[in-house]
């Protein structure tokens, strides 16, 4: 038995190669076990025929040719051998049934019809040319079928089986192959289901990871740009501190500029420390936020009060803010707000929690965005500072879910008279972010 599979494996493998599509080697191995199978029956049924050479000749010539078929798929002649046994099939059992006695004619036309399974089997929709030409080719033998009668060599009726037994298994035979014909198409849909459903959880898998890779992308490319757009920040706040040691050394106040130094170093060293990741504990940011202030303090010779609150829930919990996320606005305030104002001069600058948000609001009563700007003009300073813009950018790609006026609102502040009296900025950042 296993000497028997052993061969049976190589004979329907015959022909098959590995570069071949898995469906059309399968064809190759189905043509293969139908041409065994089909030699193998026409040699037993010619037996029943060694006293009649015509009819002996006729079938082991058939039978000869079911093997070559196997013979060229083993050549590697896999396409002119199917269409071989797919074209010489029906003329053979056209010859053989006008050779057949009369009686039985009409019965071997099944026999006939049911080749029309072979081109379904060996080329199938895949190949629809091929298919096609099979199927035509089986029509016009059954139409040759009832012109062709070869009288002279025909078989006796005395000889043949009874026309009722022939009718019995031309159509067990015919039934068989067409039966077997859908079972093996249906197993190619099924294998074909099983092939695309696999392909579409390939793909849907590779999609899901394609996501997954472009998110990282998204969130590498957002971190690139937010370290890009703190890189531009931080040389402005050394540019603008390190004004202000200029500012002591050329009054000559050695006091003032060694007290100035001393605190600037604190500042850069919190700075410095903070830099490379762009993020910074609360607690530290307004460290750092002190320093600045008593240095602004410092150079503008105490000509405005400030103060610093903090609401204590917030400081119980380990918040994590944007490097100098308001040390540009606070600058901002002095510069443009305060310094170009007579008279009292304040700044207030508080951290609460509002909802699910960590609010920082910065309030001045200076002269007002408006009369900054005209200052600016009469100054002839056009350049604007782009330190807010920069800023601001950078909060939007920290947080790209939020909208933007929501992240950072810039409100003109105006008294009963409708005078201006100064501007609130609010800086809002999502607690489920930090």
């Amino acid at each position: 038995m296993t000497e028997f599979r052993k061969w049976w494996g190589w004979i329907s493998a015959c022909g098959t190669q590995p570069e071949f599509h898995e469906h059309f080697n399968r064809k190759i191995i189905l043509g293969n076990r139908i041409a065994a199978l089909a030699g193998v029956i026409v040699i037993v049924f010619s037996i029943f025929y060694k006293d009649y050479p015509a009819q002996l000749f006729t079938y082991l010539s058939s039978s000869v040719f079911c093997f070559l078929f196997i013979l060229l798929n083993y050549l590697g002649l896999v396409k002119f051998s199917r269409l071989f046994f797919m074209l010489s099939v029906p003329v053979f059992v056209v010859i053989g049934a006008s050779m057949a006695p009369e009686s039985v004619k009409s019965a071997q036309k099944i026999a006939l019809i049911a080749t029309i399974t072979i081109p379904l089997v060996l080329f199938g929709i895949s190949e629809m040319r091929p298919m096609v030409l099979g199927i035509v080719w089986t029509v016009g033998c059954f139409v040759a079928f009832d012109y062709l009668d070869f009288k002279e060599i025909a078989l006796p009726d005395s000889h043949a089986m009874t026309p009722k037994v022939v009718e019995y298994v031309c159509a067990t035979v015919s039934f068989s192959m067409f039966i077997a014909t859908y079972i093996y198409l249906q197993k190619l849909n099924v294998n074909a289901e099983d092939q695309l459903k696999t392909l579409l959880q390939k793909s849907n898998e590779q999609k899901d990871e394609i996501e997954v890779q472009n998110e990282k992308l998204e969130v590498i490319n957002r971190n690139l740009n937010i370290r890009a757009l703190s890189a531009e920040l931080n040389p402005h706040f050394l540019y603008n501190s390190l004004n202000s040691v200029q500012h002591f050394l050329s009054i000559n106040d050695k006091t003032s500029s060694l007290n100035y130094l001393s605190k600037f170093g604190r500042l850069i060293r919190q700075f410095i420390d903070y830099s490379d990741d762009g993020v910074i504990p609360l607690s530290d940011e307004l460290k750092l936020l002190k320093y600045y202030l008593e240095l602004e303090s410092l150079r503008f010779e105490s000509m405005f009060t400030y103060s610093l609150e903090v609401e204590e829930e917030l400081l119980l919990h380990n918040i994590f803010v944007p490097l100098l996320l308001v040390q540009i606005h606070i600058e901002n305030a002095i510069l443009h707000g305060l310094m170009n104002k007579q008279g009292d001069r304040s700044l207030k600058v508080t951290f609460r929690k509002e909802e699910e948000t960590m609010l920082c609001v910065i309030e001045d009563n200076g002269i007002g965005r408006e009369a900054s700007s005209r200052v600016r003009r009469v100054q002839h300073k056009e350049h604007q500072s782009k330190g807010i813009e920069i800023s601001t950018k950078r909060l939007n790609l920290m947080y790209p879910h939020m909208i933007s006026s929501d992240l950072v609102n810039i409100v003109d502040l105006y008294d009963e008279s409708r005078l201006p009296a100064g501007t609130r900025v609010r800086i809002r950042i999502p607690f489920e972010i930090i």
